[in-house]
């Protein structure tokens, strides 16, 4: 990568103006995939006013960062590193907390703290760490006059303490549904710390209130990346070539990342770090370890079950989009089939799976499955696609199960793919079959490519009412106000926290 003469020729910080929008650089900011910056789109915010902030910079992400600067710097948008490192032999403008700035801190008295049991030390231990990570974010946001943090990170200590913080300097922490499980009676105590919630559609408002978050304002969007369903130049390409190699039905597979078992303590230790790869690193919602619920067998079963399908029958095809480009070398047993599937040449692997939606390939199928309640599923079904999820961990008490049990969620792979057959042959539908039109409203009731340009509004009627010197409630009823106002007032959902 050639870096221009006067690339990060700077040593002072970004300065930013009154009542400005953090941003916190998560997924990165391609416009045509998955971006931090998904709901700005230059029609209410002045660019000055947003600060993207950068806090793992390692050798893996130095190259993807670099092109992120530059995409900043060329829409005028500021940023900041938290880590102190260079890249390319210049120092990253480098944010340091005020060590003598501990306004929380200086008001927890530890001597009146139990200290006996070693569960009450553990206690005391973690207040104080907690207090000082919440006066790191309130130094941070009052440095760099923050009113509105954007948040893409979940399942951290770190979102807890940044909307502590918040409320102690009046601002709001915002946040978006990323995935199809809210946690659904699974009580993820602190998982989705906000203030303010960007939902897709009604569907969701029963998990996210089973959470216990203290989310207090629920907005219904619709789904944040709808914008870029038209974005059809990877669907015809992988369509084109299937269709010139015979096939004239076409499935798109979802997979998860999956867990294996680490066999000594050496590996467990290292997989609770963030050195490691994600899919070895055991992981963690606010300090408690859970299990990743899919195995190696159930994953390598699900492949092998369609790769034969496209090996046995000439007229189909398939479009493997998986989670991670590690999770298919992974499966060993699988390799000596999906070699044979591809000498087909009716067989896809999407190349660098996680840059592409998941609709790009549902876009260029006649039918998607997903492993487990997948929200590639949930996003095929919103941009008007056939779905269907794969429960291998039959979770039969989802929801999905509750309406659409064997018909759009299937807990067995010979049902499902007799289903798969089913749609294929065109089969005659009975009057018991699911109605898969009524499908699309439950999850998203917009389904126009708009809902960026409603958050990137809501989020400029915060900073408008900051402007005008609300105080944090009354800005955010107004933000509310204004919204239901141009959307609906079944789009603003206000719950006692």
């Amino acid at each position: 990568i050639i870096l221009g003469k006067n690339f990060w020729n700077r040593s002072d910080l970004p300065n930013t103006p009154k009542n400005a929008v953090a941003v916190h650089y998560v997924e990165g900011i391609a416009q045509n995939s998955r971006s931090d910056l998904f709901w700005y789109h230059h029609r209410h915010i002045d660019p000055s006013k947003i600060l993207v902030f950068f806090d793992n910079i390692n050798a893996e992400s130095r190259p993807h960062i670099i092109k992120a600067i530059r995409m900043l710097e060329s829409q005028k948008i500021k940023w900041v590193s938290l880590n102190n490192g260079r890249i390319q032999g210049k120092p990253l403008p480098y944010w340091k907390k005020d060590r003598k700035r501990k306004p929380l801190s200086k008001l927890f008295n530890s001597t009146k703290h139990p200290r006996e049991t070693s569960m009450q030390k553990w206690i005391l231990r973690e207040s104080k760490a907690l207090l000082s990570e919440a006066d790191y974010w309130i130094s941070f946001y009052s440095f760099f006059n923050i009113k509105v943090h954007m948040e893409t990170e979940e399942g951290t200590t770190r979102g807890v303490c940044q909307r502590i913080a918040l409320d102690h300097i009046g601002g709001v922490h915002v946040g978006k549904q990323r995935s199809e499980n809210l946690g659904w009676k699974q009580g993820l105590l602190g998982y989705h710390p906000h203030h303010v919630f960007f939902l897709w559609g009604n569907r969701s408002i029963d998990d996210l209130e089973n959470c216990h978050n203290g989310i207090k304002n629920i907005i219904i969007s619709g789904y944040p990346f709808d914008y870029l369903f038209n974005n059809t130049e990877s669907s015809d390409q992988w369509k084109t070539y299937l269709t010139d190699n015979s096939a004239t039905y076409i499935i798109a597979l979802f997979d998860e990342v999956f867990y294996e078992p680490i066999q000594n303590t050496r590996k467990i230790a290292h997989s609770l770090t963030n050195n490691s790869e994600s899919e070895y690193r055991i992981p963690m919602v606010c300090g408690i370890i859970h299990d990743i619920p899919y195995s190696k067998t159930m994953l390598s079963e699900f492949y092998k079950a369609f790769l034969n399908l496209v090996i046995d029958n000439p007229d189909i095809g398939i479009i493997i989009k998986s989670k991670k480009s590690t999770i298919l070398p992974r499966l060993d047993e699988l390799h000596c089939t999906l070699k044979q599937a591809l000498a087909t040449r009716r067989c896809i692997v999407v190349d660098n799976p996680q840059k592409q939606l998941p609709v790009y390939a549902s876009n260029a199928s006649d039918i998607s499955i997903g492993i487990g309640i997948s929200t590639a599923i949930t996003e095929t079904i919103i941009s008007g696609g056939v779905g269907l999820h794969y429960d291998c961990t039959s979770m039969t008490s989802h929801p999905f199960h509750q309406f659409g049990h064997n018909q759009i969620v299937f807990n067995d792979l010979r049902e499902l793919l007799e289903a798969v057959k089913n749609h294929k042959n065109h089969i005659p539908e009975t009057e018991n079959d699911f109605d898969f039109t009524t499908l699309p409203n439950r999850f998203d009731p917009f389904r126009d490519g708009q809902s960026c340009h409603r958050i990137e509004r809501y989020i400029s009627d915060l900073l408008e009412s900051f402007e005008h010197g609300r105080k944090q409630h009354d800005a955010i009823n107004e933000a509310n106000s204004r919204y239901s106002d141009l959307w609906g007032h079944d789009k603003v959902l206000v719950q006692n926290p």
